[in-house]
């Protein structure tokens, strides 16, 4: 897949900050799930729900900033407030149209959470499901990676 900010697995924020991404199943599936992992995770750490999911369904797993096959994030940038607009850029870009279901691990929920304060028209229109797995919300945002 091709795209103005990146190819295939790598993917360049506003900021210039290449993330490494992972897409499966169809382009065109009307709903595609996005998949944030935990602190000192990679997208790997969703390879066991893989085989879970229906084939149809259409998988995008990528690599926080500073983690896995990402670049390292920049001094001042290692915030969860950071990981959420990363993450509506990478939406934005790689899953421009249809209905968008989150989930979360840890800080990944954190991020979604945070997506949803910072983004909240994004999640309004495009995302019809959420899920947080052993994640936090409470003053965990003031905490720096």
């Amino acid at each position: 897949m091709t795209g103005r900010r990146g190819f295939g697995h790598r993917f360049l924020t506003g900021d210039g900050t290449a993330l490494h991404v992972r897409a499966t199943g169809p382009e065109d599936a009307p709903v595609t799930l996005v998949l944030a992992h935990a602190w000192t995770q990679d997208h790997t750490e969703w390879d066991p729900v893989l085989p879970l999911l229906p084939p149809q369904a259409r998988v995008l797993r990528y690599d926080h900033r500073g983690h896995g096959g990402s670049a390292p994030a920049r001094p001042g940038t290692a915030t969860v407030a950071q990981l959420a607009d990363d993450l509506a850029e990478l939406i934005a870009e790689r899953v421009p149209s249809g209905r968008v279901v989150l989930a979360g691990h840890s800080m990944g929920g954190m991020t979604v959470m945070a997506l949803a304060e910072r983004h909240p028209e994004l999640v309004r229109l495009r995302v019809a499901g959420v899920a947080l797995i052993a994640t936090s919300c409470s003053d965990m945002d003031r905490l720096t990676l």
